[in-house]
């Protein structure tokens, strides 16, 4: 009987082995990647102020002052030089007076009754800070510099006497018109765009199928931007439904669309530096290595099984 047992262990042991060869790979790992990746992949908004707490290599979708989202491979953040900031710098003559001009004197007022003194060398946002992050930064002596809080000042003052208003300031950085010292960097992939009609949406269906960005104009002049990236948008019936690259379901009726723009990967990706205060809302998403991960560790599983049930039919064969 035990000989029986034994020879019924070693063809489980080799029928393992047979389906390890024959796929070339593990299902017990591919089993664990799959539950490692549904986990690793869920998006979550991050404040932009929190933009250096974002993994290098993460996906991001940036939404911007302007109106428009990119989106890309988040390589780090870093911050602009003195001349690259200075060019960056730029007050309207709508603002004169209301905007310090950099390196020019200013004293702090802080809401504890202490001042600081110091010359403007920018501004910039204040990584951690849940709400009111907005810092304005000044070199207090030759080899220091401070960031303070906007949100922890009463007023700030020029050496003329003149008062300058920090929560107007604030409101400029988050506009985009103050600029910050630190931007971010993103991989994006250079595309090739096109213009269709309404009327060519279905001669063109497998080519706008393949695009990376679907922006769809209403007859009354506004756009609806889809971003695919592996399905998100699809026709149904007399309607084109979509996620825009925040998630955001939108549907628009085929009668409403006047003309269709897509855009397609073309080449290589390249660096694109965007500075923080161009940037209102980040939503971000980790690329996981936890597929290949869980295939490591479902192989040493696999092999472990075999050795074990090899082990077994030679311990019932010694009975």
């Amino acid at each position: 009987m035990f000989e029986k047992i034994r020879s019924g262990v070693l063809v489980a042991a080799i029928a393992v082995l047979a389906v390890l060869t024959v796929s070339g790979c593990s299902v017990t790992g591919m089993a664990i990647g799959k539950l490692s990746e549904g986990h690793a992949e869920k998006k979550h908004t991050v404040v932009k102020s929190d933009h250096r707490l974002i993994s290098p290599g993460s996906y991001v979708a940036l939404q911007t002052t302007s109106g428009v989202t990119i989106r890309g491979r988040f390589q780090g953040s870093a911050k602009f030089s003195e001349s690259e900031y200075r060019d960056r710098y730029f007050v309207p003559d709508s603002l004169s007076g209301r905007v310090p001009s950099l390196g020019q004197p200013l004293t702090l007022n802080l809401r504890n009754g202490q001042a600081l003194l110091g010359r403007l060398v920018g501004f910039d946002f204040a990584a951690g800070t849940s709400s009111l992050p907005e810092c304005i930064v000044l070199q207090t002596n030759e080899e220091d510099s401070a960031h303070v809080l906007l949100s922890g000042l009463l007023q700030i003052s020029t050496a003329a006497g003149d008062s300058i208003d920090p929560k107007e300031l604030a409101a400029l950085m988050n506009r985009g018109i103050l600029p910050s010292l630190h931007y971010m960097v993103l991989d994006l992939a250079p595309t090739a765009s096109d213009t269709v009609s309404a009327s060519e949406l279905d001669a063109r269906a497998d080519e706008i199928a393949r695009a990376r960005v679907l922006s769809l104009r209403r007859q009354d002049g506004t756009m609806l931007t889809f971003d695919d990236d592996g399905g998100r948008y699809y026709r149904e019936s007399q309607k084109i439904v979509g996620r825009d690259p925040l998630g955001t379901r939108s549907v628009i009726q085929a009668s409403d669309l006047s003309q269709l723009e897509f855009s397609s990967p073309l080449g290589t990706p390249y660096h694109h530096r965007i500075a923080v205060s161009d940037v209102t809302n980040v939503v971000a998403w980790k690329s996981s290595n936890a597929g290949m991960t869980g295939l490591a560790i479902g192989a040493v599983i696999d092999a472990a099984l075999i050795v074990g049930l090899i082990a077994l039919a030679g311990s019932l064969g010694s009975i």
